[in-house]
């Protein structure tokens, strides 16, 4: 084994141990939000696919952040703003979305930042995903969601906890 190698599995090791934590969003999370919400890759595994402008953002998160049945979060590791999960009460249960940003990907912080949030759900948790997501369809199966429901482009999966 060369020395580059060792430090390799050392940097991606580490990667795997930082704390992942979440705190409230807030209007000042407005441009990282919607820079994360527009990043080509993040539009491509969404259900809704267009580029969205400031304006609409904008009004989208002040209607967020005032309704009470919606929990936005921004995820939280080494210090550094590096995703966002947001929970929605439904008829049906929490309808949970979630988005790691493109630096920070493939290093299983999407699924530890879902798992805090649905510890913290009472309830049904669903999910609607896009089919060719299987970043998000993982760590559906990971928290233990079941498939439901699946056509061409989605898919419903649903952790029943009543």
């Amino acid at each position: 084994m060369t020395l580059r190698g060792a430090e390799e599995f050392y940097r991606v090791s580490m990667a795997e141990v930082s704390e992942v934590t979440l705190r409230l969003a807030n209007i000042e999370d407005s441009a990282l939000l919607l820079a994360w919400r527009n990043d080509q890759e993040t539009r491509e595994h969404s259900i809704s696919t267009q580029k969205i402008n400031k304006f609409e953002h904008d009004k989208w998160l002040r209607d967020s952040l005032e309704d009470a049945s919606i929990k936005l979060f921004i995820v939280v590791s080494a210090g550094k703003s590096v995703g966002t999960v947001r929970a929605q009460k439904g008829s049906t249960g929490w309808i949970l979305s979630w988005t790691v940003s493109p630096k920070s990907r493939g290093k299983n912080i999407g699924y530890r930042a879902v798992a805090i949030l649905v510890k913290q759900l009472c309830g049904n948790v669903l999910a609607y995903i896009k089919a060719n997501n299987l970043a998000s369809i993982r760590i559906a199966e990971k928290l233990g969601m079941v498939c439901k429901s699946k056509n061409e482009e989605t898919t419903l999966w649903v952790l029943s906890r009543e």
